[in-house]
């Protein structure tokens, strides 16, 4: 992530903050962001592994979070993911709508490139997850998180619920190997093609059998 440094900012870039500009984050980095409105103003590192110790630290007051928290859930009651409304469970979270910044190119944000996501805290009243959705450069006709993003968080979620962990367990085996599939002209630099293509079958097919 990219933040400017404070007495750096100029009147227009403070404003800009305001609506999401002028600042960038990873998918990680905005996951870890949520897990403080979660967890009453506790921010909870991302780990990989389960064995690993979790690391958190206060960052805001209970008060501050939990009123960020309320102000979330407008956003699915009353603002622009009202389509993730009416699901068994009640979802508090952020769309979000840029265009793309690309650097070193004398560009800046760019048209008809963007960026949209949704990131999601559920269940409300009992926050147990945090799910942040990323789409690098959508359809510039169909774009903005409201519409793509929400819509699959709200299917993951549906999907959580409905299923027991080992079929939610084979669903991310099957999502790895379609990302192995749609970056094997990258990865294959470093792995070859033949390795690429193996590890993609094998990763889709335990994912569908699991399922």
């Amino acid at each position: 992530g990219k933040i400017l440094i404070r007495e750096k900012y100029q009147p227009t870039e403070k404003a800009a903050i305001s609506y999401g500009y002028s600042v960038e984050v990873n998918t990680v980095q905005l996951a870890r962001a949520y897990t403080v409105f979660a967890n009453g103003g506790v921010m909870v590192e991302p780990k990989i592994l389960l064995e690993e110790p979790v690391a958190k630290k206060q960052v805001i007051t209970v008060e501050n979070a939990k009123f960020i928290l309320d102000a979330l859930r407008t956003v699915v009651t009353q603002g622009t993911a009202r389509r993730m409304k009416n699901i068994d469970v009640e979802i508090v979270g952020k769309t979000g709508t840029t265009e793309k910044y690309i650097p070193g190119e004398g560009k800046g944000y760019t048209d008809g490139k963007y960026v949209s996501s949704f990131a999601a805290i559920f269940p409300y009243e009992n926050p147990k997850y945090v799910l942040a959705i990323t789409f690098d450069e959508p359809d510039p006709n169909n774009y903005y998180g409201g519409t793509i993003s929400a819509p699959l968080v709200k299917s993951f979620v549906s999907y959580l619920k409905r299923t027991n962990y080992w079929r939610w367990f084979g669903f991310i085996l099957a999502v790895i190997g379609a990302y192995i599939l749609g970056n094997a002209q990258v990865l294959s630099q470093w792995i070859g093609w033949t390795i690429c293509s193996i590890s993609c079958l094998i990763w889709i097919s335990f994912g569908i059998l699991i399922l």
